[in-house]
């Protein structure tokens, strides 16, 4: 599950970094590598190029941000 956050947190003891990306349209040895590397490395990435439809994005992006009201 991904969380958004409604705000970036920032601090002198928070940095941000570069979140590894891993476009999914690569070869698919290429992919395998490269989602090795990020879990080894950082243990989450960003996937780019997956097919899903912006809509369907959106609509668990709304869904997270209810669920984080009602918990939260």
């Amino acid at each position: 599950m991904v969380l958004a956050s409604p705000k970036p947190i920032r601090s002198e003891t928070i940095l941000p970094i570069d979140i590894p990306i891993v476009d999914l349209s690569l070869e698919r040895s290429v992919v395998a590598n490269l989602i090795v590397k990020a879990c080894e490395e950082f243990g989450f990435f960003k996937v780019i190029n997956h097919g899903v439809p912006q809509d369907i994005i959106t609509r668990m992006e709304e869904a997270e941000h209810r669920l984080q009201w009602r918990c939260g």
